[in-house]
């Protein structure tokens, strides 16, 4: 077996390889800029929460005036067995004078 030749280590040499090292450096602090994809996907659905909550209330406020008559006509319909037909006829011409006097000031 052969023993591996030592070489003798130059002080010199080892003195400028060590003065060539520098001391470790932290990376960067990761940004919160760009944001990573969930929170974009997160933002859009916010937003279309809010869009959707402010176009429901203006088609529940559309049709709140459809939904009144349609309400108020099928009272008159069960209260028809009640009412002669004049009494009918009267009732349901109010109720449509009232809703076009509601959607067309």
């Amino acid at each position: 077996m052969n023993a591996p030749a030592t070489q003798a280590i130059d002080p010199q040499a080892l003195q400028e390889a060590l003065a060539q090292l520098h001391d470790i450096s932290q990376p960067a602090e990761p940004s919160w800029w760009p944001l990573a994809p969930g929170w974009w996907g997160l933002i859009a659905l916010a937003v279309a929460v809010v869009l959707g909550c402010f176009l429901f209330r203006f088609w529940w406020r559309k049709t709140a005036l459809k939904r009144a008559a349609a309400k108020h006509m099928q009272a008159l319909t069960v209260a028809s067995q009640e009412l002669d037909d004049h009494r009918f006829l009267q009732a349901l011409a109010e109720t449509l004078s009232r809703a076009a006097k509601q959607r067309y000031p």
